[in-house]
């Protein structure tokens, strides 16, 4: 399916906005009103069944035609039958339309928190949450506003008719469930602990499986498959004994009732036959109340059941009201800060500016203190320095895909936490280091950013640009191949794709991770001559260890290992300025 044919997404939630019942069911009320009504007609017609039934028996007692009462008694159950199913059916479209809006809210959320959040709860939890615990809600959902309500119902009434027959049968009813009501209270009372803790495995399960799959060519070429099978299986059977204490509770739940049920009879009956033999009790009396006894049960196992789907429910709840309370990426700039203007005619701006830049990682050590550098207007700047250096830090924090502590950072000329989100990142292509592909076409992933713009032919000039063409052209639908499963590029064509889905955006500043590591000597040929024809007009950053882009750019910011204060040199072997761009200690405070 084209991604762009989808259809239109909701607004982002506020962070930190609750889910209510109520609000859940809002988008799509009209299915769960139906539902409920029907929820309630069968729950009338069940209640009425118990007098029906009495009325039949009382006319064959009386050797009265039951012809009537057992054809009317025939359609009560044929038509209760009809609203549960049809309770049923509206109930599975409104909670597939449910699901889909709350995975279609959360999904959006997470696609706008932040990166280090995103990282820090992983991607196995964050897919728990999305696909198991909207299903969790929805069973609450369900429970909660159709099943609850008519049952809670059904009972009172049962109990209010059965009080109004006898007084004294019906407390020995109500003294036969609370015996158990006090065993039934704990299971329930323990329903949301146990849910929590199998949301709580799940999601290790699936964040260590999403590991292994993601690292798989390594675990199998180091013969780690036994090992990671064990970390598996130890998550599996974490994930097992969670899911048998949660099922062993809701087992329990129907047995109790009708242990209760079964205690209330026998109590009941004994009672009855004593008093019908002193004639202090009519058979018809003893024989409806009967009726309204065995039609307890059911009602009274729909609210335990519904109280335990409830609880559980609010676990999965709170676990995805804890995803939504994550903070949003900022789309409007900060209002301290002036807005974005064009520059004046005439007038230099430097494309990247940093000052006195801080920044660390959360619980690590600062990758970099005091940073500053600058990129100019035109031109290939290269950014070096040993692994560890903070040189991809550098090119996210320009994204605001990070945020600093200290410093300034400008881009194009403005502070960038003056830039509108979209407007920024429309303006700034990233190619990151992975070489990530959308999971799409060769086309939708060279379309991403550009939308529908960019014509047939200007889609294979970019990959003609990048060396690219001839391997697209051999592939088996060419830019209609599909990309994902199995894999048709290999890394270095997949970093040229990636770089070629860059040159087809209009954007006014590019910035490159290491585009050239996975390439050869040719395709990293084809890769440079692009980014020199592109240089000679906008500017390019690209950070790389390749002594042959270092050669070729006209400006190159060194990151050394360790902070200090450093001039300004000029190497030989460099047509440009070269920024030693270092940082002094010591760092200021956070």
């Amino acid at each position: 399916m084209n991604p762009h044919s989808a259809r239109r997404p909701r607004p982002a939630p506020a962070p930190g906005s609750a889910l209510s019942l109520v609000g859940l069911a809002r988008s799509n009320c009209a299915l769960l009103c139906c539902a409920a009504a029907l929820a309630w007609c069968a729950t009338g017609i069940n209640l009425a069944l118990p007098w029906t039934i009495s009325l039949a028996l009382v006319s064959l007692l009386h050797d009265e035609p039951i012809t009537e009462a057992v054809t009317g008694l025939t359609l009560m159950t044929l038509a209760a039958a009809a609203s549960q199913a049809g309770c049923g059916r509206l109930l599975a479209r409104f909670g597939e339309r449910m699901v889909l809006d709350l995975r279609e809210r959360l999904t959006q959320h997470v696609l706008a928190v932040s990166l280090p959040d995103v990282r820090e709860r992983g991607a196995g939890d964050l897919s728990t949450q999305i696909i198991f615990g909207t299903t969790q809600v929805r069973t609450a959902v369900e429970s909660g506003l159709v099943h609850l309500p008519p049952a809670a119902a059904g009972v009172m009434t049962v109990l209010t008719a059965m009080t109004c027959l006898d007084t004294e049968l019906t407390l020995l009813t109500v003294g036969a469930f609370a015996l158990v009501g006090g065993p039934l209270a704990l299971v329930l009372a323990g329903t949301r602990r146990t849910a929590a803790a199998q949301q709580e495995a799940l999601a290790r399960l699936s964040q260590r499986l999403h590991a292994v799959l993601q690292t798989l060519t390594t675990v199998k070429a180091f013969r780690y498959e036994t090992t990671a099978t064990s970390v598996l299986a130890r998550a599996a059977a974490d994930l097992g004994a969670a899911s048998i204490k949660t099922s062993r509770l809701q087992a329990v739940v129907a047995p109790l009732v009708a242990l209760a049920q079964q205690l209330a009879l026998v109590v009941v009956t004994g009672a009855a036959v004593h008093r019908i033999g002193e004639r202090t009790l009519s058979l018809t009396t003893f024989s409806t109340f009967f009726f309204l006894l065995l039609c307890l049960a059911n009602p009274m196992t729909v609210v335990a059941l519904g109280v335990g789907h409830l609880r559980a429910g609010q676990a999965a709840r709170a676990r995805i009201e804890r995803l939504l309370a994550l903070p949003v990426e900022a789309e409007v700039p900060s209002p301290s800060l002036p807005r974005p203007v064009r520059p004046t005619r005439g007038v230099t701006v430097q494309a990247v500016a940093f000052r006195r830049v801080f920044f660390a990682h959360p619980g690590s050590a600062p990758a970099f203190t005091n940073l500053s550098f600058t990129v100019p207007p035109t031109g290939l700047t290269v950014l070096v320095g040993p692994s560890g250096a903070g040189k991809s830090t550098v090119l996210a924090l320009i994204t605001r895909l990070l945020r600093t502590d200290h410093g300034d950072i400008h881009v194009l000329g403005e502070n960038v936490g003056a830039w509108q989100l979209s407007q920024l990142r429309r303006r700034v292509a990233y190619v990151e280091q992975q070489a990530a592909l959308w999971e799409g076409t060769v086309e939708e992933n060279l379309r991403m950013g550009c939308g529908n713009g960019p014509s047939e032919d200007a889609l294979w000039d970019a990959l003609d640009t990048v060396g690219l063409s001839e391997t697209v052209e051999q592939l088996p639908q060419r830019l209609d191949t599909p990309l994902g499963g199995s894999r048709l590029l290999s890394g270095g064509q997949c970093q040229r794709l990636c770089l070629a889905r860059a040159l087809l955006t209009d954007a006014e500043l590019f910035l490159l991770d290491e585009p050239t590591s996975q390439l050869d000597t040719l395709g990293e040929q084809h890769v440079l001559r692009a980014l020199d024809r592109l240089a000679t007009t906008r500017p390019v950053l690209m950070a790389t260890h390749r002594q042959h882009a270092v050669l070729r750019a006209s400006h190159v910011i060194t990151m050394p290992p360790l902070p200090h204060v450093v001039g300004r040199t000029r190497p030989a072997h460099c047509t440009g300025g070269t920024d030693i761009a270092v940082a002094s200690t010591p760092a200021p405070q956070r």
